[in-house]
């Protein structure tokens, strides 16, 4: 599969190049968002990358259709210096950020984000940063880890929801997600607002019981009728 960067920044004039034989390809915007020079609240800066998106759509996406396997929105770290007008961003807005420029894509093409992690040392905390309960509309392809290399696995660890997610819960997690790792057992991480519909084929799910919310609760009485185990860690 080949990636064709398409220059997307402020300063640039949208007269994109594009291979003559392209058998499947993931396009990749680059607005400069990984350097957070613009702050991702600035409307003006994203009106300008939403004409950017429009553009694609007509000069790319439909004469290249059935070429395209999607685009990627994104392709940093998830924890690069964003900046609002009044200081520093979080990971929670670039998500909301990212989601609201998918918008602007057809429903079916795939929109992608690159996340680079191997500057990383806690599992806990990547898999936290990367939760599909931040993501959720959006397909997260992750370097540096092996994190999510294993989504057919029977074992699973309930990640908690976001607000739940304390120092002391990160810690505990790591240690469980450690220990299966030594073990070399197989697993996939869930998270909690998303266990009913990704269940599915798990025989064993790992819970930090002091991080489970009420619903979450609820969620693992329907997970253990099913003929599900629950390990509590």
């Amino acid at each position: 599969m080949t990636t064709v960067i398409l220059p997307a920044r402020l300063e640039q004039d949208l007269d994109w190049q594009t291979p003559e034989v392209v058998a499947s390809v993931i396009w990749q915007m680059d607005f400069g968002l990984e350097t957070g020079e613009v702050p991702l609240d600035d409307e003006a800066a994203f009106r300008s990358y939403g004409i950017a998106l429009d553009h694609f759509v007509e000069t790319i996406w439909k004469p290249y259709k059935e070429q395209t396997a999607g685009i990627c929105l994104y392709a940093g770290t998830p924890d690069a210096p964003w900046t609002l007008n009044d200081g520093p961003a979080d990971i929670d807005a670039l998500a909301e950020y990212l989601h609201r420029l998918a918008s602007f894509l057809p429903d079916e093409l795939a929109v992608f984000c690159r996340f680079d992690v191997s500057h990383l040392t806690s599992p806990a905390k990547i898999a936290q940063l990367l939760s599909k309960e931040r993501f959720a509309h959006l397909e997260l392809k992750v370097e540096g880890t092996n994190l999510f290399s294993t989504p057919q696995a029977t074992v699973g660890i309930c990640l908690p929801l976001i607000e739940n997610f304390a120092a002391d819960v990160e810690l505990k997690l790591d240690a469980a997600i450690e220990g299966l790792q030594k073990k070399e057992i197989p697993f996939r991480i869930i998270p909690e607002a998303f266990l009913t519909e990704e269940w599915n084929e798990l025989e064993t799910l790992h819970v930090f019981q002091e991080a489970l919310s009420p619903l979450g609760k609820r969620k693992l009485l329907g997970f253990c009728a099913a003929g599900g185990s629950v390990v509590y860690f």
